[in-house]
């Protein structure tokens, strides 16, 4: 699993049900947006509707194949991401 934070602007705009693609603000995170479709990946919210704002900046980097740590290192680097990790199965409740 990669875990991602972003920014509390971009959770936001990640966790309303309109895509970041088709939001007007789309224009901060063309960058981030471009990596995503290239990457067939999405973010999803760790906790979703969760309304303590803190908490809305976890998310999930999910693809459609493998993605290797200088992709990750890539994504660290964009607008808006504060943060990107891969987390060790070990780690996750069964």
């Amino acid at each position: 699993m990669i875990v991602v934070t972003t920014s509390l602007q971009l959770a936001k705009l990640l966790n309303q049900p309109v895509s970041v693609a088709k939001s007007d603000n789309n224009k901060n995170f063309k960058e981030l947006i471009s990596w995503l479709q290239k990457h067939h990946c999405t973010l999803r919210p760790t906790f979703p509707n969760i309304s303590q704002e803190s908490m809305q900046i976890y998310f999930e980097l999910q693809c459609a194949g493998e993605i290797n740590e200088h992709e990750i290192e890539s994504l660290r680097t964009l607008p808006g991401i504060d943060g990107a990790y891969r987390k060790s199965e070990e780690g996750l409740p069964q």
